[in-house]
């Protein structure tokens, strides 16, 4: 069996638009994918208040999209 190394993390998000049911954010992908393509990304957001983290997103995210809405 040959398995894929960890990618490293993609770059920095940068939030391009946001209001208060949406925000838009972009980021670079990770300069090594570890030898497989990068399929998809999760999302998380922190809660101020409480430091936790939570996906906002159920399913991967698709390469190049930039926009995800609060739900």
């Amino acid at each position: 069996m040959c398995f894929a190394d960890k990618p490293e993390s993609p770059g920095k998000p940068e939030v391009t638009d946001s209001d208060k049911d949406h925000i838009t954010i972009k980021w670079a992908p990770p300069k090594k994918d570890g030898g497989a393509p990068i399929t998809g990304y999760n999302v998380e957001r922190r809660d101020p208040k409480t430091g936790r983290w939570t996906k906002v997103n159920s399913d991967p995210l698709p390469v190049g999209l930039l926009w995800q809405p609060f739900t």
